[in-house]
């Protein structure tokens, strides 16, 4: 039954047309998975020779899952209060050197910051998005920190997309039900949330891997904190605790420079397609659980939680959605 599902899946995402103007942000990996494009084979096959040290801490997450926060978080826990962009402290290991740039502007000899990494002193503070077969595979062997986040997949869409608006190295989607479209194949920059968060929930009893989810460091900030510093062993004091738990808040990190990308400069350029009657979206919209509720239209829900239903039968892992929700 399963390998007919797949099937099916895989048939459905052969025959569906891909705008060649969203292809272009692609680079396609072997398994025919839908990488962005600065992620080609050569870097891929360079992060397989990548050494990772024992000492590392990795921030790992599908794209628009939380991984700011997570970061900011960690940050505070492992340096305290560092006046650095989150950019400068985190090496973002398979984006390129150039920084955000566009399928026209991409250099592939210039490499991905891995390079960089590569002669940093340690320890060493890294952030990926690429699927774990796409990881360096020293992380498995070396055992570092690895702090993986995931964020309910209905959440993850709508962030995703507006993230997409501003971001010019991501494909801009001329509207949300197109972007729903390539989304629910799992045609889009990192491709499929399913087959990128479960991989990481069957290590989460790992002692060298921490799971966390979006929506429980909203609901206990707190909690959240306490756990990451034991998980670090970094030990902190109440104060150190209560200073980071509100320093992580949405309101608090929207205001700080050094991690609200709508507050630096030459971060991101005017959109090259802005939806119809859209306000451009901010790097930082809201921070809350249940937005998609103002994109989903009923059909879209209705066909989306009967892929949710097959893609997590074989799982334990579940997610909040927000109140009254499905």
């Amino acid at each position: 039954m399963a390998m007919e599902r797949r099937s099916s899946e895989n048939e459905e995402r052969r025959s569906f047309e891909i705008d060649p103007e969203i292809k272009r942000y692609f680079s396609i990996s072997e398994d025919g998975v839908t990488l962005p494009f600065f992620t080609p084979p050569k870097l891929l096959d360079d992060l397989k020779q990548f050494e990772v040290r024992p000492s590392d801490v990795f921030v790992l997450s599908y794209s628009k899952a939380g991984t700011t926060l997570t970061q900011y978080i960690a940050t505070q826990i492992l340096h305290g209060q560092v006046d650095k962009k989150m950019m400068e402290l985190f090496f973002f290991l398979e984006m390129s050197q150039d920084g955000f740039i566009t399928p026209d502007t991409f250099r592939p000899e210039v490499g991905g910051i891995y390079k960089l990494a590569e002669k940093a002193p340690s320890p060493r503070m890294m952030k990926c998005h690429l699927p774990m077969k796409n990881l360096p595979p020293q992380i498995f062997t070396k055992k570092p920190k690895l702090i993986y986040v995931a964020r309910n997949p209905k959440d993850t869409a709508v962030s995703f997309y507006n993230f997409s608006i501003i971001g010019p190295s991501l494909p801009t989607f001329r509207s949300w039900p197109e972007f729903y479209e390539y989304y629910h194949r799992g045609l889009v920059p990192y491709g499929d949330w399913f087959s990128h968060v479960l991989p990481f929930w069957d290590l989460r009893d790992e002692p060298n891997v921490f799971f966390l989810k979006y929506e429980d460091i909203l609901r206990d900030m707190r909690g959240t904190v306490d756990k990451m510093s034991k998980f670090l062993e970094k030990p902190i004091t109440p104060k150190q605790l209560a200073e980071i738990s509100q320093n992580a808040t949405f309101d608090e990190m929207r205001k700080n420079k050094n991690v609200n990308y709508d507050l630096m400069d030459n971060v991101f350029d005017s959109p090259p397609i802005q939806p119809p009657g859209m306000a451009t979206p901010k790097f930082m919209r809201k921070g809350k659980v249940g937005d998609w509720r103002n994109y989903f239209t009923l059909a879209q829900n209705d066909r989306f939680d009967e892929l949710y239903r097959t893609k997590m039968a074989d799982t334990d892992l579940q997610f909040y959605f927000g109140d009254d929700a499905h």
